[in-house]
């Protein structure tokens, strides 16, 4: 969450590089121990959890056994099957490291083909690391298809969503909205403020707010997206923007001077213990 709001800057950069200097040993233990303990539920639920989390902040070792397990698939799409516990870190990814349209098509006919109702949700949470804008184009075309149905009504949001979770494809997500929004809004219903509430929260950076400027501006976009974005992405961004100025956003960059720039090794317990109340002051 504070590597997001704070995308793209010092605080932000440290805060990721305290992650992956922190989820390293943990990483590389489960890594180590995963043929051994690879029908242990508890485990396998551990893993799957510190991938997903060490991928994300890019934690090299992750990245590398996860594309791994990614190329391989690609290779052998009718043979090959990957660990589920891992299938939404590698899945991911696969799609970040390897961003293609190519890739992505690959993904989603192996969404397309799954008869699996979990499997699909899992498959599209990872599809919301695709950062192809191209890809991006053509899966939420894909999705909002309501003649063609190939997503179930109570997902399509989530494809929004996952999409929208992601710095890279927060942007991409409400351009789409801006040119589509009659078409998204039949498909999704009355959850298309929930993707809203998303891209609220990822508006960050000056060029990000520019392009909701724009839009705003902008006499063809429809007016009740334009409605959307006054009554609830510019109070988020005016509300971070204020934020900014207040002893705790001081305190948050103090703790990152004090705590995270100077610990050398940390433990994992450390990152909880630190991260929550930093994002209880966040929140305030």
């Amino acid at each position: 969450f504070l590597i997001n709001i704070y995308y793209n800057t010092t605080i932000g950069d440290t805060l990721q590089e305290y992650a992956r200097k922190t989820m390293l040993p943990p990483f590389q233990y489960l890594l180590d121990n995963l043929e051994k303990y690879k029908d242990n539920f508890l485990f396998t639920t551990t893993v799957s959890a510190a991938g997903l989390f060490s991928c994300e902040v890019g934690l090299p070792e992750c990245q590398t056994y996860a594309k791994m397990i990614f190329d391989t698939w690609r290779n052998n799409i009718t043979s090959y099957e990957i660990p589920p516990f891992v299938k939404q870190t590698v899945l991911c990814t696969g799609l970040q490291m390897e961003p293609t349209v190519e890739a992505f098509k690959n993904v989603w006919s192996f969404y397309m083909n799954s008869d699996n109702a979990a499997e699909k949700l899992q498959i599209m949470y990872a599809m919301g690391c695709i950062t192809n804008t191209d890809a991006i184009k053509t899966y939420l075309d894909n999705v909002i298809d309501t003649d063609a149905n190939n997503v179930r009504l109570q997902d399509r949001w989530i494809a929004f969503r996952s999409l929208a979770g992601y710095q890279t494809g927060v942007i991409p997500v409400l351009q789409y909205l801006a040119a589509n929004y009659t078409r998204v809004s039949n498909a999704l219903g009355p959850r298309i403020s929930a993707v809203i509430s998303t891209i609220s929260q990822l508006i960050t950076q000056e060029s990000q707010i520019t392009v909701v400027q724009n839009l705003l501006n902008n006499t063809s976009v429809d007016a009740e997206l334009k409605k959307q974005l006054e009554s609830v992405v510019l109070p988020a961004i005016a509300k971070r923007q204020e934020w900014a100025s207040t002893p705790q956003a001081e305190s948050l960059s103090k703790w990152v001077d004090d705590y995270v720039k100077s610990s050398a090794s940390v433990s994992f317990i450390n990152i909880i213990l630190l991260l929550i109340p930093a994002s209880v002051l966040l929140l305030k």
